[in-house]
């Protein structure tokens, strides 16, 4: 860009920065008719970087999208058309390894059925243990190690901006400083990510004690806030409303089971997502109740919601058993589950269908000795 050349939407520079902000939504949802329509605009530009600039798009798009923008795969420019190309192959290459990693899953969970059927309960569960122990192990390991590669670059890049910050004309800093901050961003993302793959590979201490239910709910409903108001613009949008009687207990390790309900109250929040950073209105209710030597606490919202299908994957409790949800590692409810299970408690998943929300039931002692 000249130095005369302003950043508007009228520039090729501010037209091309629209469409890689466009390119970002559609990553998010690519659902949105709005942002579709303005792509299928662009990819008729008549400056070929920015139609290159959509080509791009098609590896976020679903299968019927790809023919609103066929005139990029016959582009005059053979640099709009490769793109066009390269991002429908990386699209259908990364499809197909999700949809591999399903046949993995499933086949596995299926294994472990047939195993029940022939030799019972005891024998399915010691295998299952043994599949999510050698996992977790992995999972450990190789959290550990790409943090010692991600961690120092936040501030090798610090110190790259620091050196040439003076030597880049002002026209151009901004643009660099917000591509700084969006590798932070993402920097920040891979770290969040890591913390979950390590939280989920975590043994779970043996210690208990008895603790407060009230209290612990406050201070999981505050935690699963503050995480969704960093990653959405208006958190307000969506309501909390605790019913808990102050006279409720629970026999816990409090920071594991903290974590575990903060992560359920995080996902109630996020249901109500629309797209990144923009949420629907909505209320997610929390209550609980005595029953025997135990304790239920309900997590009601009234998000997305699931189709059987969908929710017969989450209650597999597998890490990334969900695709609906932009944002998140996907190791939240694997963790809440693997948690609570190790505190000998229960957690059940149920969904009247798309658009009826879901709710969350948790089971934990009150009293006594866990498994």
């Amino acid at each position: 860009m000249e130095k005369n050349e302003k950043t508007t939407p009228e520039s090729p520079t501010g037209r091309r920065e629209e469409v890689i902000a466009l390119r970002k939504k559609l990553m998010e949802n690519n659902s949105d008719e709005e942002i579709l329509s303005l792509l299928q605009t662009y990819a008729k530009d008549a400056d070929w970087m920015i139609r290159c600039e959509v080509a791009k798009c098609l590896a976020y798009a679903e299968n019927d999208q790809i023919s609103l923008f066929s005139n990029l795969f016959s582009d005059s420019n053979e640099f709009v058309s490769g793109a066009a190309n390269n991002a429908v192959e990386r699209r259908n290459s990364s499809r197909k390894e999700k949809e591999k990693l399903v046949r993995l899953e499933e086949n596995a969970l299926r294994n472990i059925d047939i195993l029940h059927a022939k030799y019972g309960d005891e024998i399915a569960q010691a295998a299952r243990n043994s599949i999510e122990e050698a996992y977790c192990q992995t999972v450990g390991h190789a959290a550990h190690d790409i943090r010692g590669v991600v961690a120092p670059i936040e501030q090798d890049l610090d110190r790259i901006f620091t050196a040439v910050k003076n030597e880049i004309p002002a026209i151009k800093l901004s643009r660099v400083s917000q591509s700084v901050e969006s590798i932070k961003d993402r920097i920040n993302m891979l770290l969040r990510i890591l913390n979950d793959m390590q939280a989920f590979a975590k043994k779970t201490p043996q210690d208990r004690s008895s603790e407060n239910l009230k209290s612990l709910i406050e201070m999981a409903e505050k935690q699963a806030f503050d995480a969704f108001s960093v990653q959405t613009t208006n958190a307000s949008e969506v309501k909390v409303k605790s019913n808990v009687s102050a006279d409720l207990s629970v026999f816990v390790s409090k920071m594991v089971i903290l974590r575990a309900i903060s992560n359920l109250i995080k996902n109630a929040l996020e249901s109500h997502l629309v797209s990144r950073g923009v949420t629907k209105r909505g209320l997610v209710l929390i209550s609980a109740e005595k029953c025997d030597d135990c304790v239920k606490i309900i997590i009601s919202d009234q998000g997305i919601g699931m189709d059987q299908q969908e929710l017969a994957r989450i209650r597999t409790f597998m890490p990334r058993s969900t695709s609906k949800k932009s944002t998140g590692s996907g190791f939240g409810l694997a963790i809440a589950f693997s948690k609570i299970r190790d505190h000998g408690g229960l957690l059940e998943i149920d969904s009247e269908g798309i658009g009826l929300g879901t709710t969350a039931t948790i089971t934990l002692p009150s009293k006594g000795e866990t498994k």
